[in-house]
């Protein structure tokens, strides 16, 4: 199986989706809560999935000064969260990540999954997609079984799953417009591509628009949806915003 990777950030005001709070009424602290709900959502889906999980955060070290807090690390927010997520956290394991760009940390570990420790594929994944449940990411496992590298689109140019049987270069692929980078670093490395169903990623404010009309439809239907997101979403009456 494939093993899913959560990239996450402590959700603290100010360090998670910056640009969501540029370009929305949320303030910093509204964004953080939101950021927590799709974590944990996410993490309910990739322990359903029957996968490894590995929690993969940013630690203090690699954060700026004013977004760390003395009484309580990222490591101690991050397992707090996940522990009141999930019935056990026996199957997850808790890494640091290395590296001073996001496309440095990501080829890193995968890297280091693929070539030191001999698993078969690597999903990538962050708290920006809530609408991938336990069957998206079943169906991104069953493609990378044909596929060298396994993409999941978002709106303009984003991704918000990437996964990898066979490394890339890795450089600056996520640090603008990673849809086409990844797709450029597979074909460079003349690799097989797969592309699953495209799902909004909320990191930006058209992102959480449609989220939010498809998650109200999907609520309203009576159909599965991310419920920490969605509770977040109707609390903070982000719908009339």
């Amino acid at each position: 199986m494939t093993v899913i990777t959560l990239f996450v950030d402590p959700p603290r005001p100010g360090l998670v989706f910056p640009d969501l709070v540029e370009q929305s009424a949320l303030s910093a602290g509204e964004a953080a809560e939101l950021y927590q709900a799709i974590f944990q959502d996410l993490l309910l889906s990739a322990t359903a999935s029957g996968g490894d999980v590995l929690i993969n955060y940013r630690p203090d070290d690699l954060l700026p000064t004013k977004f760390t807090d003395e009484s309580e690390s990222a490591a101690e927010k991050i397992s707090q969260i996940a522990a009141s997520t999930v019935e056990t956290l026996d199957n997850i394991r808790f890494e640091v990540q290395i590296g001073s760009t996001q496309s440095a940390r990501v080829g890193n570990t995968v890297t280091h999954l693929l070539g030191k420790e001999d698993h078969s594929s690597v999903g990538v994944l962050q708290p920006t997609v809530a609408s991938i449940s336990r069957s998206g990411l079943d169906s991104a496992a069953m493609k990378q079984r044909r596929a060298d590298v396994v993409i999941g689109p978002g709106q303009a140019n984003t991704i918000y799953y990437a996964g990898f049987s066979t490394p890339i270069d890795f450089s600056g692929v996520f640090d603008s417009s990673p849809l086409a980078s990844v797709i450029q670093g597979a074909n460079d490395a003349d690799l097989k591509i797969s592309l699953l169903d495209m799902h909004p990623v909320l990191s930006d404010i058209q992102g959480l628009k449609t989220y939010i009309s498809h998650a109200h439809a999907r609520k309203r239907a009576g159909l599965p949806f991310a419920e920490h997101t969605v509770d977040v979403i109707e609390t903070l009456d982000l719908k009339r915003r």
